[in-house]
Formats: C-alpha cells, sequence, structure tokens
C-alpha cells in the first residue's frame, strides 16, 4: 500500500459514518509500517564509491551499481541487467523476500 492509498484510507475511515471500510487494527498497522523507518537491505557504509544502486538477482546473487539497473527476463533466466557503468557482486547467496522488490538507492 503506498501512502497516497493509505492516506485515503485512514481519511474514509475518519470520515465514514457507520460501516467503515476498514478494522481499526488494519489501518494501525499500516500507519505503523509506514511511519516505521525504512531498513535498507544493504549495507552501503562498505559499497564502492561509485555505487548507487543494489539489487539481488533470483539466484541470490547481489551487486551495487553505478547505474539503476532494470529487470531483465528472458525464456533462459531472469535477472537485474545494466547496460552501462560499473557492477560489481558482492554476495553469492543474498536473502530477501521478494528479489524484484530488492532494487534500492543508495541513501542519502
Amino acid at each position: 500500500m503506498n501512502a497516497t492509498e493509505l492516506l485515503q484510507l485512514a481519511d474514509d475511515y475518519l470520515n465514514t459514518d457507520g460501516i467503515k471500510p476498514c478494522n481499526p487494527e488494519y489501518l494501525i498497522k499500516h500507519l505503523a509500517d509506514a511511519l516505521r523507518p525504512k531498513q535498507h537491505y544493504y549495507d552501503w557504509i562498505n559499497a564502492p564509491e561509485w555505487a548507487n544502486w543494489a539489487a539481488a538477482d533470483r539466484n541470490g546473487r547481489a551487486y551495487f551499481y553505478e547505474n539503476k539497473p532494470v529487470i531483465f527476463d528472458d525464456e533462459d533466466d531472469t535477472m537485474w541487467w545494466y547496460e552501462h557503468g560499473l557492477a560489481v557482486c558482492f554476495s553469492d547467496n543474498f536473502i530477501c523476500n521478494d528479489w524484484k522488490e530488492s532494487l534500492e538507492a543508495r541513501p542519502k
């Protein structure tokens, strides 16, 4: 649920008489999740200076990238791919919940 949807749900909840669009526990959980500081998947302190992005492939290999990679999908393989710039593998067995959601920009 993105921030706009969450705000709309909270607004609907607060401004609806009678039957609410969701239960209060659902709303509280999602509000708490949205307010919780984002935890980073990657160890940016030890990342190369040129690294601006990181992502993990479905095979468990994780890379730092200079430029934003995209998902490459063909009949033989599916992975993060970069067209130009630098990339370096920093783990062969990185674990994440959903590799397609693993792309992360370097924190500012």
